[in-house]
């Protein structure tokens, strides 16, 4: 192992996908300095059982130097070489042109669609704001493809960005994929909740507005040609916890 990559966020959904697919692809070229707040964890524990080329490092991004301290000893000789970090654009100060600056420009998550109340009241928001725009979906699975493809093949991806879409749906599009997957729609409740949820959470209303006016236009067709297996809707219901609920 000649290099190593510091992960953060590295027990959660978007740093656990950028293993596994760097695992995938390549199982000795690099170190994964995997960051975890907690390496007592049973999850930090369970990541660190994937693979003998993953090395856990306590710490977080309140504190950067600390951090990376850290990181350097866990990598001993072998140099950090490259990061892969997301913030999450919300609160004071940040904005959507945020997520332009990172690189790498996911559209809306699969993964935050759940077999709860919350996710009704959610879908409910989007069909209402939304009506017969197509919004853009992605599964974390194939950010974490691309995220792997971008630091094997450096060349090709040098000084170069990419916004990540499995599907583009309207909401009766995503309603019937719901249908096809789990043997009926994707739940809706209230439209009043809807509405009270979009006042209410100031990003969510911003977010969902931006959905509409602007959207992400990423190029779905462009993505398939680089990754034939990014996920659809359908073929992610068909693997989440809808299909068990």
């Amino acid at each position: 192992m000649s290099r190593a990559i510091l992960i953060t966020g590295a027990t959660g959904k978007q740093g656990g996908a950028v293993i596994n697919a760097l695992l995938a692809k390549s199982s000795s070229e690099f170190l994964l300095l995997a960051v975890t707040r907690n390496k007592e964890s049973a999850s930090a524990k369970n990541l660190a059982a994937k693979s003998s080329n993953i090395k856990l490092v306590e710490g977080d991004l309140d504190s950067i130097p600390a951090l990376f301290q850290a990181a350097k000893r866990a990598a001993g000789t072998v140099p950090i070489w490259g990061v892969y970090s997301v913030q999450l654009s919300m609160g004071k100060g940040v904005t959507l042109e945020g997520e332009v600056r990172q690189g790498k420009g996911p559209t809306a998550f699969m993964e935050n669609l759940e077999p709860i109340f919350a996710t009704k009241i959610f879908l409910t928001m989007i069909r209402d704001t939304l009506k017969d725009k197509p919004l853009q979906w992605v599964a974390i699975e194939d950010i974490g493809y691309f995220a792997a493809e971008a630091f094997t093949d450096t060349r090709g991806w040098n000084k170069k960005a990419i916004s990540i879409t499995g599907d583009e749906l309207t909401f009766a599009q995503l309603s019937e994929a719901f249908e096809h997957a789990t043997g009926g729609p994707a739940g809706t409740t209230f439209g009043i909740l809807g509405k009270a949820l979009k006042v209410g959470v100031k990003e969510l209303g911003i977010m969902v507005n931006w959905f509409r006016d602007e959207g992400y236009g990423a190029d779905l067709a462009k993505v398939r040609q680089l990754n034939p297996e990014a996920k659809t809707m359908e073929q992610w219901v068909k693997t989440s916890a809808f299909v068990s609920h």
